[in-house]
């Protein structure tokens, strides 16, 4: 009888595990229907409601740009990941995220039709990663990694401290600028040599920067949106009011945006068989996962079942 719990138990935490994982699965498929479903519409005979766009992404005004926290890239859109490399039971080796933060202004879309504003605000952004900086013990940082640690606060020597920051953000140029966030901590104590000290430091979950031998390696990933890049929209378009005269007279006469009326929105610089083909390939591994781990669950209430009928 013990036993019998003991199994209906487990059947039913596998279930409930892999609920979650269901759930994405179904986004993701829902996705993939709304980009299969929706016909591009050229920006300039857009009108209002949900729409699909393709296009150029530029600034309102040329010297509204933001500064990228690490590249120091002239963008219109940053984001940058802290990961941890971890055992998962899974998938084994997997990164998993510590620290992440992006910063983004409205900007215009155009395509040889017209031009749009776009407004991030509760925006789903999916970007090509620009750079990814592999961390380990005793590595030499190089000097524009040093200064991303120390504005976001990341210590390699104390770890996390309360305090005002002693840097401050990377400058933004343009009146829209903003400093990127800032932790309230002060700037990380390196070595003279610019070395990690060491692989004795505590664990990741401080918030250091370096690893010891069982946490495994720490990478940094940047993404940002430059100017002229092409991305592909779907949102919700809706009269700009007043409309917005750009630098050589366009006027941008629809904003597209978040909308409780629609069923997305989301920009990417990627093109959209990229994004149809890497949706299709995760819900393809999520998929067999879920019909590995319903299968597994199943099996054992069917075990327990036919030992309750004999």
């Amino acid at each position: 009888m013990v036993e019998n719990i003991a199994v209906v138990a487990v059947a039913v935490f596998l279930v409930l595990y892999g609920t979650r994982d269901l759930v994405k699965l179904l986004s993701l498929q829902k996705r993939r229907r709304i980009i299969r479903a929706t016909p591009t519409t050229p920006v300039g005979k857009v009108e209002k409601g949900f729409v699909e766009l393709k296009g150029q992404a530029l600034p309102i005004k040329s010297d509204l740009l933001l500064t990228s926290p690490i590249s120091g890239a002239k963008c219109l859109f940053w984001r940058y990941e802290i990961q941890r490399q971890r055992y998962s039971g899974r998938t084994g080796l997997v990164w998993e995220t510590i620290k992440e933060d992006q910063l983004g202004e409205s900007f215009v879309m155009r395509d040889n039709s017209g031009a749009a504003v776009i407004n991030l605000h509760e925006v789903e952004i999916d970007l090509v990663r620009d750079r990814t900086e592999h961390i380990s013990p005793g590595q030499v940082l190089l000097p524009e990694v040093q200064r991303f640690f120390r504005v976001v606060g990341f210590d390699f020597a104390s770890g996390p401290t309360k305090g005002p920051a002693a840097d401050a953000a990377p400058a933004q140029s343009g009146d829209a600028g903003k400093p990127a966030p800032s932790t309230g901590k002060p700037p990380l104590a390196f070595a003279p040599d610019g070395h990690c000290p060491g692989p004795s430091l505590a664990s990741l979950e401080a918030g250091r920067a370096c690893r010891t031998e069982s946490q495994g390696l720490v990478r940094v990933i940047e993404s940002y949106l430059l100017p002229g890049d092409g991305i592909y929209v779907h949102g919700y378009a809706s009269p700009t009011e007043p409309e917005v005269l750009l630098e050589d007279a366009t006027k941008a006469r629809v904003t597209i945006a978040a909308n409780p009326e629609s069923p997305a929105f989301f920009i990417s610089d990627k093109t959209e068989p990229m994004l149809l083909h890497e949706l299709e390939e995760e819900s393809r591994v999520l998929f067999l996962w879920l019909v590995g781990l319903f299968g597994l669950a199943a099996l054992l209430l069917a075990v327990v079942i036919s030992g309750r009928q004999r």
